[in-house]
């Protein structure tokens, strides 16, 4: 599986589509399952993308491109999984009002629709009104809200609380590379994870 990460990493760099997808079709006829294809291929070689862009070592618009090839690598390893039989639990999913990193929640969505939940998925910057709609619309059972900037913990906090303010029982969990216990308390989430792994356990633990 290190290796199928290295090569994707390396066509994310090169700005090759068709190689990076080519790798993950080559990983899946070899027996690898998607969850370990979208942890350590596809979600490995974001990181380590964003690593070389904050070291300066890749300009941001290689990092656009090489995102963009994640992207494409996970939409179709979205189309090629079976999901489970539905557990009749549902999640709403999405980035805190002004996080536009997509990748990561997306990941998760598809990692809980595999394992049978039912993912509302809403995308990058979902302002607090358009969360509170939602969730009155369609009612899920938990939200989970992605962060991966320090700067967005008040907005994180603030709709935290309105959630709370309109419907105490459902469960809100927050998910992101800057998150820690310390931040979770003061936000006031009933957990938090850094990846589709982390939240699945979240939801075992909470739902059963």
């Amino acid at each position: 599986m290190w290796r199928a990460g290295e090569r994707f990493l390396e066509a994310q760099l090169a700005g090759d589509t068709e190689a990076g997808l080519k790798i993950l079709r080559e990983a899946l006829e070899e027996g690898h399952a998607h969850a370990d294809l979208r942890t350590h291929v596809i979600a490995a070689g974001q990181r380590a993308v964003g690593q070389l862009w904050e070291h300066k070592e890749i300009c941001v618009g290689r990092e656009h491109q090489a995102t963009a090839i994640a992207e494409a690598g996970a939409a179709w390893l979205s189309s090629t999984m079976t999901r489970n039989r539905p557990i009749g639990c549902s999640v709403m999913i999405g980035c805190v009002e002004g996080e536009r990193h997509t990748l990561g929640p997306r990941l998760a969505a598809d990692g809980l629709e595999e394992a049978g939940y039912r993912a509302h998925y809403l995308g990058a910057d979902v302002p607090a009104d358009a969360f509170l709609t939602m969730i009155e619309l369609e009612v899920p059972d938990a939200v989970a809200i992605s962060v991966t900037m320090e700067n967005r913990f008040a907005d994180l906090e603030k709709v935290v609380r309105r959630i709370r303010a309109a419907d105490p029982t459902v469960a809100i969990f927050g998910g992101g590379p800057v998150l820690e216990d310390r931040v979770a308390r003061r936000v006031g989430v009933d957990g938090w994870g850094r990846g589709a792994a982390d939240l699945l356990h979240l939801l075992e633990d909470r739902f059963g």
